[in-house]
């Protein structure tokens, strides 16, 4: 996904503004493919001004709207938010914390508390630190898809042998099994 999000930026000028786990395919070869382009937008001076996408991905700059616009960072918080979703199982914050605000209380947990982390205990520390990176509340701590790509957790797996084809293709099996129920 880093790979993807770079490419567009560097090579296309394009943001995506729309990261998230159900943005990001694997077909039965194990390939994992960026899709849903519907609300990317060129970049302008390497920035992006309408607030477009889903807004539980947002990086919290960009509800600020005294902003003067935002870049491909709000990009990488929305990879970080979307790697602990998928790693955890969930949406990482409250669906509707206080059962009367719903998206309200989603978006102001967003911007105004702590950003949510890995448990160390279950993930690597290169895993748990790649996505605390990502999730830096301050857009301009955060890393940049060429260190992200230098980042010791992407470096560890880089050339690491993984048979993304047998396990997308066990996962669609598994997948078949529960819809045949």
């Amino acid at each position: 996904m880093v790979k993807g999000l770079k490419f567009l930026k560097d090579e296309l000028n394009i943001i995506h503004r729309d990261v998230k786990p159900t943005n990001v395919l694997v077909n039965r070869t194990g390939e994992v493919k960026l899709c849903d382009f519907g609300v990317s937008g060129q970049l302008v001076k390497s920035l992006a001004r309408t607030n477009v996408g889903c807004q539980s991905y947002m990086a919290p700059e960009r509800f600020n709207l005294s902003e003067n616009g935002y870049g491909v960072q709000s990009d990488v918080w929305s990879l970080g938010l979307a790697m602990v979703e998928v790693a955890i199982g969930k949406y990482p914050y409250p669906v509707q914390s206080s059962g009367k605000g719903g998206i309200w209380d989603q978006l102001s947990a967003i911007v105004n508390e702590k950003s949510p982390s890995l448990p160390n205990d279950k993930f690597s520390e290169e895993c748990c630190d790649f996505a605390a990176q990502c999730l830096n509340k301050n857009p301009s701590e955060r890393p940049t898809y060429s260190q992200l790509l230098e980042h010791p957790f992407v470096k560890k797996y880089q050339d690491a042998a993984v048979d993304m084809k047998s396990w997308a293709e066990e996962s669609y099996s598994l997948r078949q099994d529960i819809y045949k129920e």
